[in-house]
């Protein structure tokens, strides 16, 4: 690669930092372009496109709906406008969600850089995030949502009854026959680390605890 003048960058970065970043906006436009023609019905040149857009659409949807989840359940308040638990009650959920912040944060940072933002990485090759701990997301904020709703129909069953039916990720893997595995853990030391923290956080409950009480609990 040519010789970068400083003056002409707003900083130096090495090639490797370069090649990944131009990699991962080579991506986002094809995701943006090849996603959008799937959603409009639009035949593509190859079939396994459009296979591998949506695939990588539901990843990346899982986590921003995780992130999102995380913000809402977790103990610190998000930006002004955003929804937070306290909206509902502030006394409900204090306590619990003081326990899951030790989960949603990282979900929230990890989720954060790698999908909201293009950041520049470190200085040499990384390796790529791998398997994300989808399962153990799903496990943990569909049920600290349900846990969330239950408390709050203790103080305020009117609030609560807002929330209509809450899906259960044990549930629904097993009414659907499938096994449910916990995520290898990523060669990608913050994503693996996200995981580790995921599963150390369920194991005290029996990685995967499954309650059909509240899954299929009517509504209040």
């Amino acid at each position: 690669m040519e010789t970068i003048d400083p003056r002409d960058v707003k900083a130096v970065l090495t090639e490797e930092q370069l090649r990944r970043g131009a990699e991962g906006m080579l991506y986002r436009s094809q995701q943006l372009v090849f996603g959008t023609l799937v959603l409009l019905g639009r035949p593509m040149s190859r079939n396994d496109v459009g296979v591998l857009a949506t695939n990588n659409a539901l990843v990346e949807s899982t986590i921003i709906h995780a992130r999102s989840l995380a913000y809402f359940l977790r103990e610190a308040h998000p930006s002004r406008g955003d929804l937070h638990h306290t909206h509902y009650s502030k006394s409900a959920w204090r306590e619990a969600s003081k326990r899951i912040s030790v989960v949603a944060e990282p979900i929230i940072t990890q989720t954060s850089r790698r999908l909201a933002h293009t950041s520049i990485g470190g200085r040499e090759w990384e390796p790529h995030p791998d398997d994300w701990p989808l399962p153990e997301m799903a496990v943990v904020l569909s049920r600290g949502l349900a846990d969330f709703v239950e408390a709050l129909n203790a103080k305020h069953p009117d609030r609560a009854a807002l929330f209509d039916q809450i899906s259960l990720f044990e549930y629904e893997i097993i009414t659907s026959g499938a096994p449910i595995l916990g995520t290898p853990i990523s060669p990608n030391p913050e994503v693996g680390n996200l995981t580790k923290t995921l599963q150390s956080y369920l194991a005290p409950s029996g990685w995967p605890g499954v309650t059909h009480s509240r899954a299929s609990r009517p509504r209040t």
